[in-house]
């Protein structure tokens, strides 16, 4: 069972009023909720962690903007103390391109200890989240 903190310091963006975007038309109760009008709601499961937090001291992470039109984004992990050519593997998060994010802190604490026991560059990738991104 997923757990929804509505904290109001958390500064999250969920609609106070569901009946500005009219009628729901799909809904994983607790998971996401599409509106008639093309309005996604999303409410927070896991929480986010910024690049910057240190789950591995080892390990430097970086958010980079691939494309800032749709918001798709990624964070890299890369060794502190290595020289020289790295490996890369990417890592795409489960969620079905509709929920889930790579600031997710359970994504970050897993990708970050792999770091520094198999020393690949890791980027775990922030893709546009369907079903908002209907062309």
């Amino acid at each position: 069972m997923a757990t929804i903190s509505l904290d109001p310091r958390l500064n999250l963006s969920i609609a106070k009023d569901h009946r500005q975007h009219g009628v729901v038309t799909d809904e994983i109760e607790g998971i996401i909720r599409v509106y008639k009008d093309g309005h996604v709601e999303r409410p927070p499961i896991v929480p986010n962690v910024v690049c910057t937090v240190a789950s591995e001291p080892d390990v430097a992470s970086r958010d980079v903007a691939i494309n800032k039109i749709t918001n798709v984004w990624a964070r890299f992990y890369v060794p502190r103390c290595q020289q020289g050519k790295l490996p890369f593997l990417v890592y795409f998060h489960g969620g079905g391109f509709c929920v889930g994010s790579a600031a997710w802190k359970c994504y970050h604490e897993f990708l970050a200890p792999r770091i520094v026991s198999r020393p690949p560059t890791r980027t775990a990738v922030m893709p546009c989240c369907g079903p908002n991104n209907k062309r």
